[in-house]
């Protein structure tokens, strides 16, 4: 069996779950993407905390926005608590969410609503 042949066969393998789980992407194999090959998280083990990171411009505000989606949908969150270091990823961030979560969930930014962040 070749290379490639064996490495699809152990993504496949290995990324099989019953029950909802995130499509993080396929798996790449030196400078080729298998796109037989999806990567996916299943989502109960999503229940702490997550880290996603990556280049600038590389889609990090919208993955987060779906991933709260997901997660507000299937009940594995009441609330979710994003954080930025500057103004300007803050403004980003709250334009994303809310046109990405749009009329679905409320988005909330603390600082403007200290006394209401129990609503959101």
């Amino acid at each position: 069996m070749e290379v490639k042949e064996k490495f699809v066969e152990a993504i496949r393998g290995s990324y099989t779950f019953k029950g909802e789980s995130i499509l993080i992407g396929s798996a790449v194999l030196g400078d080729d993407q298998e796109t037989g090959c999806q990567v996916k998280v299943p989502l109960k083990t999503l229940n702490r905390h997550g880290l996603i990171a990556g280049a600038t411009g590389t889609g990090k505000t919208l993955t987060s926005a779906a991933v709260i989606k997901l997660f507000l949908r299937t009940g594995n969150a009441r609330r979710v608590l994003f954080l930025v270091d500057r103004l300007e990823l803050e403004d980003q961030a709250d334009k994303a969410f809310r046109e990405y979560l749009k009329t679905d969930y409320k988005c909330s930014i603390y600082k403007e609503n200290r006394d209401e962040w129990r609503q959101a």
